[in-house]
C-alpha cells in the first residue's frame, strides 16, 4: 500500500468513527508485538520456541515440570510485565478520551489497553490478565509483581500461603473454557444489546480468531476497518 492510499484510509476511518454512534475494537496479539511481546503463531514467535501442547491446563495441573517450565517462562519475562503501549494503544485510548469508544474486546493479557488509559470496566479480556495469579483450591487472588518476586527468589512453583493450594496464572490456557460471562454474557447483555455497532476496527488475525466466537454478534456491523492497516497509518 503506497504513501496515498494510506492516507485515503485514514481519512477514510477518521470520517467513519467520527460519524459512528458505537465504535468497537477488537484486537489481538498483532497489536502488542511493536511493545515487545511475540505473538505465538507467527515466524519466530512463541509456538517456534515451545511446543504448545506443554502450556495445556491439563499438563499444567497433572505435571510439576510443566508447571515449574511455565513459571520460569513468566518469570523470565516471556509475558513481560515491563512492556509499555505502543502508538496503537494509545490510539485506542485517545478514541476513548474524544467519547468515541464503546469498549475493547481483546485476547491479549497484557493489560496494555488499560495501560494507555482504557478503563478495566470497558476492557473485555477474553484470556484473563497477568496481573493476578489465582488459587485453585481458596481462590485467593494474588499480583502477579509478588508471584514474581518470590519466583526471583528462589521459588520454583509457588503455591497459596493461604492454604497451600495450587497457583495459577489468572489467564486462560488451552483446553479452558472462556469465562462464562464472555463474550455470550457480559457482551451481548452489555455493550452488544443497547445499540447496533455501527463501526469496528479489528486486527486482522483477530478477525479470524473470533469468527467462531462473535460471527452472530458482529452482523450488526455495518463498517469493518483493518486495525493492521490502521497501525501503519499511525505510524506514517
Amino acid at each position: 500500500m503506497n504513501g496515498s492510499d494510506l492516507k485515503m484510509l485514514v481519512a477514510e476511518a477518521a470520517d467513519l468513527i467520527l460519524s459512528s454512534n458505537k465504535l468497537v475494537v477488537f484486537t489481538g496479539a498483532g497489536i502488542s508485538t511493536e511493545s515487545g511481546i511475540p505473538d505465538f503463531r507467527s515466524p519466530g514467535g512463541i509456538w517456534e520456541r515451545f511446543d504448545p501442547d506443554d502450556f495445556t491446563y491439563s499438563k499444567f495441573i497433572s505435571s510439576k515440570d510443566s508447571r515449574r517450565m511455565q513459571w520460569h517462562l513468566f518469570r523470565e519475562g516471556l509475558l513481560s510485565d515491563k512492556a509499555v503501549p505502543n502508538a496503537a494503544h494509545i490510539a485506542i485510548a485517545d478514541l476513548y478520551k474524544m467519547g468515541r469508544l464503546d469498549c475493547v474486546i481483546t485476547q491479549n493479557i497484557d493489560n496494555l489497553h488499560q495501560k494507555a488509559g482504557v478503563p478495566d470496566d470497558m476492557v473485555y479480556e477474553l484470556h484473563g490478565n497477568m496481573k493476578w495469579a489465582r488459587c485453585l483450591e481458596c481462590g485467593r487472588r494474588y499480583p502477579f509483581e509478588e508471584i514474581k518476586g518470590r519466583l526471583e527468589q528462589g521459588e520454583e512453583i509457588p503455591d497459596c500461603i493461604a492454604c497451600r493450594g495450587m497457583l495459577k496464572p489468572d489467564i486462560v490456557m488451552f483446553e479452558e473454557q472462556l469465562p462464562v460471562d464472555l463474550p455470550e454474557g457480559k457482551i451481548e447483555l452489555g455493550a452488544f444489546a443497547k445499540t447496533p455497532v455501527d463501526f469496528s476496527i479489528l486486527d486482522r488475525r483477530t478477525i479470524r480468531k473470533f469468527n467462531s466466537v462473535l460471527t452472530q454478534k458482529l452482523r450488526n456491523i455495518h463498517k469493518e476497518v483493518l486495525f493492521r492497516e490502521f497501525k501503519e497509518i499511525s505510524h506514517g
